[in-house]
């Protein structure tokens, strides 16, 4: 009975909310939508219907997800500018309007906060919208000041209401919008029309730093700002060299040992000699593109971190004087000078996707060897980059941040903002890639397609079928190897000047004195240089800045090297020919005055010797007479050491001490410098006595040697030859020097 009891009034308590939720005095209180706006491009074949579809998937997960609803604004790319400029026109003198006279800090593009809850104007006419459904009518009908919830909105878009335009937003928003290239983003973030991120990226949103590359954002600070966040996609692009196979493999040329461009010399000598059809080399590009500050051919290149003139560097001058000796030598054209779009090219260089490359150019005919790394400029970085009104509230802007951060790390949002609606504009087949299906509405077909690079980070993203699958690790593998230019991230300088100066004005009898201040801004000086050095640096890398008379700079150059080597080898021979004649006369000399010279040097080094004992023994007998006679004078102190010390004193000392004086190695010593002296005067002697005739045989001898033979060919072979190129290349340099 207990257990009945108990039961019965557990169903009471289960049922009684239902009882209360049914009653006519419960309300439900609605919230307004957050309502923000994408702005971003389409292909020209998207219809309206479709984007209104793939906005129903979207908000249906962000609004339960993040209590947002977005508003996509898309146009096709040819109108995106435009369309975009004149939203910007609409916002910007709505929100003007609400303040009456916009302030200053509005006039430089600061955050304020006008235009909080822009979102409390949003009205909706569903007078003669073909929905039906009564609580929707109930929640939206009415005065601009009724509450649109984000489920009116999901209702609507369910029904499919073509009467609604951009969600009902009555008041005209830009919130999140693509920007198309670092020159449009730079502009407008200098001009205050972007709201700085820095802030949401190091707390908030900290997670798109994890997935936006790290090149990416470095290279979208501006001032030590960012204002974006970058498309995830490959930085900067390869550049491959490109051989015709039939022709490699018909000269047995081994690809493997090209790596640049004076590599090919040799290859393309004999393409020009051989192939009359051909020509050898489509095009070149810049060797030291890696180093230059801002772009190809700017008049600075960093080395080591040191900045220096482009113009003066010696790699970079080389490779100017190797295109034009390229250009002379007729290596960009075939026999009868030609090269055109229909033209056999054994060499190209190719800049780009590797696998848009091969797509376009094929395999079977082609072989391709990597010739650059990717370089990360500013320029290839920020290709595309999505951005948030400067003008939107602190608040919204944690709104709108969230919404960056799950379009660009949730693939199943990136996804379907990229393909739309999986199973209605598009399937997956079994390697997992997208095949894009026909939407039918009667007769009229509804495709979605949204290029990847328009939406965000598409390394989440899926690939198209026959794309390769690899496509975006591929991409991710380029960024590691990617080489950072030295301008990455560097804002280019503005330099503005505010002048100051009085005017006299009269106003009847008094004058009015005022002061007026004007800014000067001082022009582009990256756009300046490139502007000076452009064309001269076009002539440059074609070849055509100089005119080469090669035949005349070969000769010449040919000429002073076989001098100049004849002489080396000359000068060499002639050291040869003095150490042989000093062998030949020393062998003479020692074998018929060996003896005497010796029996001379030892003579000469004892009387070295004993004269050098003589002044010891002195000086000896000098102290102790002095020391004993203090009274002596200095004559009678030298008479006295006359008397006591004789030769025979002298001889007698050295004979019972000689160590106190010399040693036997001493004496060696100098019997050797003697011998050493003696023989090389006589040798000297020898040859001031030589005839002509003998010197001439040792001549002959040297000159019929096999050494000196081989020495010759070798002169003649090789290092004449091989030097000539390089002479040639300096007189070209020297050319190049001269035009620059």
């Amino acid at each position: 009975m207990k257990k009945s009891i108990i039961c019965f009034l557990l169903s009471i308590l289960m049922v009684l909310p239902l009882f209360t939720a049914c009653g006519g005095d419960y309300e439900e209180e609605e919230t307004e939508a957050n309502v923000y706006t994408l702005y971003t491009i389409c292909d020209e074949s998207t219809t309206k219907e479709a984007i209104r579809e793939v906005e129903l998937a979207l908000n249906r997960i962000l609004f339960f997800r993040s209590n947002v609803i977005l508003d996509l604004r898309m146009v096709t790319e040819e109108q995106y500018d435009d369309f975009l400029a004149s939203e910007f026109t609409k916002m910007e003198e709505y929100m003007d309007k609400l303040t009456g006279v916009a302030t200053e800090d509005e006039a430089n593009g600061e955050n304020t906060d006008i235009g909080t809850d822009i979102s409390d104007d949003l009205s909706v006419d569903l007078e003669n919208s073909d929905s039906s459904d009564e609580s929707v009518e109930e929640g939206v009908t009415g005065p601009a000041s009724e509450i649109i919830s984000g489920d009116d909105i999901l209702k609507m878009l369910e029904k499919g209401d073509k009467d609604i335009e951009d969600l009902m937003l009555d008041t005209p928003r830009v919130d999140i919008f693509l920007v198309r290239g670092y020159d449009n983003y730079y502009k407008l973030a200098t001009e205050g029309k972007l709201y700085a991120l820095d802030s949401a990226l190091n707390i908030d949103a900290i997670e798109l730093t994890t997935c936006i590359n790290t090149t990416l954002f470095t290279a979208s600070k501006v001032n030590g700002k960012s204002y974006g966040i970058p498309v995830n996609t490959a930085v900067g692009v390869s550049s491959y060299m490109v051989f015709d196979k039939e022709l490699l493999n018909k000269y047995n040329i081994n690809i493997d040992t090209i790596k640049t461009m004076e590599d090919l010399q040799g290859y393309l000598q004999i393409l020009a000699e051989n192939e009359p059809d051909v020509v050898p080399l489509k095009n070149v590009i810049d060797s030291a593109h890696d180093r230059y500050l801002f772009n190809n051919g700017f008049p600075a290149v960093v080395n080591n971190k040191t900045l220096s003139n482009a113009y003066a560097d010696e790699k970079i001058k080389n490779y100017f004087a190797l295109i034009a000796k390229y250009n002379n030598f007729g290596y960009f054209a075939n026999a009868n000078g030609e090269a055109n779009e229909d033209s056999r090219y054994a060499v190209r260089i190719e800049t780009g996707d590797i696998d848009d490359i091969q797509r376009e150019l094929g395999t079977d005919a082609y072989e391709y060897v990597r010739y650059t790394k990717p370089i990360a400029t500013n320029d290839s970085a920020v290709e595309n980059i999505f951005c948030v009104n400067s003008r939107v509230d602190p608040d919204e802007f944690k709104h709108i941040m969230t919404i960056l951060e799950e379009i660009n790390t949730d693939a199943q949002l990136l996804n379907l903002l990229t393909y739309g609606v999986e199973g209605l504009h598009y399937k997956l087949n079994d390697e997992g890639q997208v095949e894009r299906t026909d939407v039918m509405d009667g007769d009229v077909n509804k495709p979605y397609i949204v290029n990847p690079s328009h939406i965000g980070n598409c390394f989440i993203a899926y690939t198209l079928a026959g794309e390769n699958p690899n496509k975006w690790q591929s991409q991710i593998d380029q960024n590691k190897d990617a080489v950072a230019s030295p301008s990455l991230g560097f804002t280019k300088p503005t330099y503005s000047t505010e002048l100051s100066f009085n005017v006299t004005k009269k106003d009847g009898d008094n004058e009015i004195v005022e002061t007026i201040t004007v800014t000067v801004e001082e022009p582009d000086y990256v756009t300046l240089l490139n502007g000076v050095v452009s064309e001269h640096y076009t002539k440059l890398m074609s070849g055509t800045a100089i005119t080469v008379d090669y035949a005349t700079i070969l000769a010449e150059a040919e000429a002073e090297i076989r001098t100049e080597k004849t002489e080396e080898f000359n000068k060499n021979y002639n050291n040869v020919f003095e150490k042989k004649l000093n062998d030949s006369v020393r062998e003479g000399v020692i074998n018929n005055e060996s003896a005497a010279i010796r029996e001379n040097a030892i003579k000469n080094a004892k009387n070295e010797w004993r004269n050098k004992a003589k002044d010891m023994i002195m000086n000896k007998e000098k102290l102790a007479l002095q020391k004993e006679f203090p009274d002596l004078s200095d004559a009678e102190i030298k008479a006295k050491l006359a008397e006591i010390v004789t030769d025979a004193y002298i001889d007698e000392k050295i004979a019972n001490n000689q160590n106190d004086y010399y040693t036997d190695a001493d004496l060696q010593k100098a019997i050797d410098a003697h011998y050493t002296s003696g023989i090389n005067t006589a040798i000297n002697n020898a040859k001031k006595n030589l005839t002509a005739a003998a010197k001439n045989k040792i001549k002959q001898e040297i000159e019929s040697s096999a050494e000196y033979l081989a020495d010759k060919e070798r002169l003649e072979t090789y290092i004449i030859p091989d030097s000539i190129p390089g002479r040639v290349d300096a007189k070209i340099n020297a050319l190049i020097n001269e035009y620059n």
